[in-house]
């Protein structure tokens, strides 16, 4: 071979060497590429998903009841019905003070949502919940959907209305229209507007508070007379009288023997109890149709109920 064709193929081989190195730094490039996408995708893909829990899971009396987790240790307890929900926590500084019976004047300690928008509350005597809203998990009811964040922030809204509930420290904050806290302030007269009702509004035509003869349920005891006690047979059969001495005994006695936070005790074969602000909104609207609220609640064995309001 002439020196003219080594030299040639000198330069044809430093070309091929050079060709195959840029080929090998291309594909060293491309393979970097689609590493860092896939680690882009992998850090996208930890965020977890919000999974969605089944009601069911929480049911207890009829409602959904279950604990969120906080970060101080403490937990919030949510209450949530078909077209409400009441969760516990801390509320802010400017929140109103509320009235419940039989408790003291004092700050709210829980938050109410439903459809007329939120109203400052307490939350107790309710017992320990059938289980936890996790972290990412969202529950919802009759429109009302909670959810809580990857933290375990929780987050309930209803419309327009809501609230959330910090994890970090378990505060309260409001978004929406808040209500005035039924009992926070009590009329100054009859003529300022009273929620009481009256004998009219239980049917009772007469006065019954002479007689322990029984009366039916769904009627008043002691309306006619300012200074009885506004007894309301709501189950069963029972004299006036009787069902009188019994509430007026436990109202006397319930702060020095009662027991727990609805001050229960036993009256003479009665088991009286003064309900929790929430178990008072719900006998409300179950017997007086939300005119007033219930103050005191007594059983009897044979299932005769006696209520007075507050």
């Amino acid at each position: 071979m002439s020196q003219n064709n080594l030299t040639l193929a000198g330069v044809l081989l430093g070309s091929a060497l050079l060709a195959l190195s840029a080929c090998s730094s291309d594909s060293d490039d491309g393979d970097a590429t689609p590493s860092e996408t896939a680690a882009t995708t992998t850090t996208e893909a930890a965020e977890p998903a919000v999974t969605d829990v089944d009601p069911a899971s929480f049911e207890m009396d009829g409602r959904n009841v279950f604990d969120v987790p906080m970060g101080d240790g403490t937990t919030s307890l949510c209450v949530m019905a078909d077209s409400s929900i009441t969760c516990s926590g801390k509320a802010p500084e400017d929140a109103p003070d509320i009235t419940v019976e039989p408790f003291p004047t004092q700050p709210p300690g829980a938050i109410t949502l439903d459809e007329d928008g939120l109203t400052w509350y307490m939350l107790e005597g309710v017992p320990p919940a059938p289980g936890k809203l996790e972290p990412s998990q969202r529950i919802t009811n009759g429109g009302i959907t909670c959810e809580t964040d990857a933290e375990g922030s929780l987050d309930c809204a209803l419309g327009d209305n809501g609230f959330t509930i910090n994890h970090e420290d378990a505060a309260i904050s409001l978004r929406g229209t808040v209500r005035v806290t039924e009992g926070a302030e009590a009329p100054e007269s009859e003529e300022a507007g009273s929620t009481t009702p009256t004998a009219a509004d239980g049917g009772v035509d007469g006065d019954y508070s002479s007689t322990d003869e029984p009366v039916d349920a769904e009627t008043w005891c002691g309306v006619a007379h300012p200074d009885e006690t506004e007894v309301y047979v709501h189950k069963g059969s029972v004299g006036c009288l009787t069902a009188q001495d019994v509430v007026e005994e436990y109202r006397d006695r319930r702060m020095a023997e009662g027991t727990g936070n609805t001050v229960a005790m036993e009256i003479e074969g009665w088991n009286c109890s003064s309900p929790t602000a929430m178990s008072s909104q719900e006998l409300s609207e179950e017997i007086f149709n939300g005119t007033t609220p219930v103050a005191t609640v007594c059983d009897n064995s044979d299932g005769t109920r006696i209520v007075a309001t507050a």
